[in-house]
């Protein structure tokens, strides 16, 4: 099967890293970084009196899931749409734990920053921003959200970086990937990058997560 991996030129490449890492999206865990999984899924339970604090974030986009019922048909899509793959997002999306939905479902997804969660320093743990988040009652994306949202996302400004809140997919050197939706000049992208919890995120990273009914429900009251 065809894939469309990402090939940059050498300064595209380097921009695109500088971005990477300067916008705290770390880079890909092809430099060989532990696996961190159990600190990025660590769950606790939700904070009901911190939810009434929660960000009041409208929706930003609704993904219809469950149209592509095999996972080498979402895959394939991606490649009809000539999206381009990093290497490291390419194992991870061929990765056993990457389920697609079979059933047709909605799902609510907002854009937070680590300083809308209420973090004040400049650079915050990825892990960190995920338990605020789901202490906030915010939800974590499934994997598969990430390429629904690539595919549908067609009008991503230029320099744009944007990340996927979500528990990581395991590469096949066992490293933590996560995904990241970029836009820099050479085409639409979809990258991996560490999604270890000690990951360190500008305050101002751009992250996807799950507007659960529950928020949403308070929200529109």
């Amino acid at each position: 099967m065809s894939r469309q991996i990402v090939w940059m030129s050498a300064s595209v490449l380097l921009a695109a890293c500088a971005v990477l890492s300067a916008g705290g999206h770390s880079r890909a865990s092809d430099e060989g970084r532990p696996a961190d999984r159990a600190a990025i899924v660590e769950a606790r339970p939700v904070d009901r009196r911190a939810m009434s604090h929660a960000p009041q974030v409208v929706p930003w986009r609704t993904i219809t899931l469950g149209m592509f019922k095999r996972q080498r048909a979402l895959l394939n899509a991606l490649d009809d749409a000539h999206i381009h793959i990093g290497e490291s997002a390419e194992e991870a999306l061929h990765a056993a734990a990457f389920m697609v939905s079979q059933d047709s479902s909605t799902v609510q997804l907002v854009v937070l920053k680590a300083e809308d969660l209420g973090f004040d320093s400049d650079m915050v743990r990825l892990g960190d921003i995920y338990v605020k988040a789901r202490q906030l009652g915010f939800a974590l994306c499934r994997p598969e959200i990430a390429v629904y949202l690539r595919l549908a996302y067609r009008d991503q400004p230029l320099g744009d970086f944007l990340r996927v809140a979500m528990e990581p997919l395991m590469t096949y050197r066992g490293d933590a990937i996560d995904l990241t939706l970029a836009n820099t000049g050479t085409g639409l992208l979809l990258l991996g990058g560490s999604g270890s919890g000690d990951t360190q995120l500008a305050a101002s990273t751009q992250l996807v997560f799950v507007r659960p009914a529950e928020i949403a429900q308070r929200g529109d009251e």
